[in-house]
């Protein structure tokens, strides 16, 4: 089985999408975490050449603060 390469450059914050690795060093959340999030709607994965992708628009909208009218 082929080693996977450590990338260890933080990816951009404004990205159009993540890998899942990603997803988990921005969000501070695990694969299962961010998987049940999808699950919920709270998070867009899609697959792209065998690898699972998060969208960076669905990734910030979940990490960013709720901003409620009071």
């Amino acid at each position: 089985m082929p080693r996977r390469r450590l990338n260890l450059e933080p990816p951009s914050p404004t990205a159009i999408s993540y890998t899942l690795r990603d997803g988990e060093r921005i969000s501070g959340l695990s694969s299962a975490t961010l998987r049940r999030r999808a699950k919920a709607g709270e998070l867009i994965l899609f697959r792209n050449g065998g690898r699972t992708l998060i969208s960076g628009d669905s990734l910030r909208r979940m990490l960013s603060p709720v901003i409620t009218a009071e």
